[in-house]
């Protein structure tokens, strides 16, 4: 993904929105969607942390969009 694109910032607030509303049960049927492969569980497991240390580590949203900045750093 490009980050000086201008779709960015829109797909971080989709995923964050997202993310937000799941709970318990949520990520457990996603997990058991994967079935018996493990590798399969790591790797989107490794895809969604790495994810999120790019979204804590860099700033996709534009300086003067502070909520949206301060609701990325919560």
């Amino acid at each position: 993904m490009v980050r000086k694109g201008s779709s960015a910032g829109s797909f971080v607030a989709c995923m964050t929105a997202i993310l937000r509303q799941m709970n318990d049960y949520h990520y457990s049927h996603l997990i058991s969607t994967f079935g018996k492969i493990r590798s399969d569980v790591v790797d989107f497991l490794m895809e969604t942390f790495i994810m999120f240390k790019n979204l804590i580590g860099k700033n996709v949203y534009p300086s003067d969009w502070i909520i949206m900045n301060m609701m990325q750093n919560k």
